[in-house]
């Protein structure tokens, strides 16, 4: 799966979590800026992606993760 692929996915997911149509991602957005980013949505957006893709992120893994990129790159490494 190429990145490209992974975002689309990635981008799905946080629009089902944070209930936004129009959602459109780019890897140098800022994850703490997206419209709808709180705790609780953070802790689901996670999940999802956990699920998604099958994989487990570690807490150390996810707290270094600051923009979508890096979220990418989390997962590229565990898939």
């Amino acid at each position: 799966m190429n990145e490209k692929q992974l975002l689309n996915r990635v981008n799905q997911i946080f629009k089902e979590i944070l209930e936004i149509e129009e959602l459109s991602l780019n890897g140098k957005d800022q994850i703490i800026d997206i419209d709808g980013w709180d705790s609780l949505n953070h802790v689901k957006i996670i999940l999802g992606i956990e699920s998604e893709f099958n994989i487990r992120l570690k807490a150390s893994e996810i707290f270094d993760i600051e923009i979508i990129d890096e979220l990418i790159e989390a997962i590229k490494l565990k898939i």
